[in-house]
């Protein structure tokens, strides 16, 4: 359970405004330095960066390949580019040679990123910089679909980075993260048994990994001083969540 709420019968928080049954809400008043840490939930947010694609270009530190099961495979450097490549015998061809089983996962070093490049037309799309672990999974299709498993907060930082506008004042970035982190975690709870919780697109919420401008700063500030705290409503005497869709 996370440790601060902002509660009512049916509390709605955009950008910044909140109604709770018609009742002025009062808003929990943090520490002068900022909210005090929450308990991070049991899992991280598994992020579907990548849907049915017939390869990716990888470039990180060093990094640990693993199964899905957990088992490790080996070290690997990806001090350049990397392709790595769907195969018709179900395995996962790196252009570097090493060969990756279905379902693999790659594991940076602590602290160090993922640049990822997707195919785009003739050539490669944008690169975004990902924190956390990569996996990648060979669909029925035997093309890649690529999860990214984020901690919930580094993930609410994206999104209220790309979901918002640099011209936002302060307050309106924090009522984003709350809005955010409570949506996440409200499907989080709904796909557990599921490949992947969210998407990376509008059709969830849109997610590009770390954002290191002072845009991306802010951001990370608005969901640092709003840490765990999420919008729910009573049901039956239960606190439970709700999809706080906005637009």
């Amino acid at each position: 359970a996370l440790s601060r709420r902002v509660a009512g019968c049916a509390g709605v928080i955009l950008f910044g405004v909140m109604s709770a049954c018609g009742r002025t809400p009062v808003e929990p008043k943090p520490p002068k330095d900022g909210p005090t840490s929450a308990p991070q939930p049991v899992r991280a947010v598994r992020v579907l960066i990548a849907s049915d694609v017939e390869r990716l270009r990888i470039r990180t530190l060093q990094a640990e390949m693993s199964t899905c099961e957990g088992a490790s495979l080996f070290r690997v450097t990806f001090d350049d580019w990397v392709t790595i490549t769907a195969s018709a015998d179900r395995s996962v061809q790196c252009s570097n040679g090493h060969v990756l089983p279905d379902c693999s996962t790659i594991i940076p070093e602590h602290g160090s990123f993922m640049a990822i490049a997707q195919p785009f037309q003739s050539d490669w799309g944008p690169v975004y910089e990902y924190p956390g672990r990569l996996r990648v999974i060979l669909n029925r299709n035997s093309r890649l679909d690529v999860i990214n498993e984020v901690d919930i907060e580094d993930y609410v930082a994206s999104v209220v980075a790309n979901e918002s506008a640099p011209s936002f004042l302060t307050e309106a970035l924090r009522g984003q993260a709350i809005i955010s982190r409570t949506f996440v975690l409200y499907l989080m709870g709904r796909r557990s048994s599921q490949p992947h919780d969210v998407s990376a697109t509008q059709g969830s919420q849109v997610y590009k990994g770390y954002r290191g401008d002072e845009f991306g700063g802010r951001a990370r500030e608005a969901a640092r001083f709003t840490r765990g705290i999420v919008c729910v409503f009573n049901k039956d005497g239960q606190e439970e969540l709700f999809p706080t869709y906005y637009s």
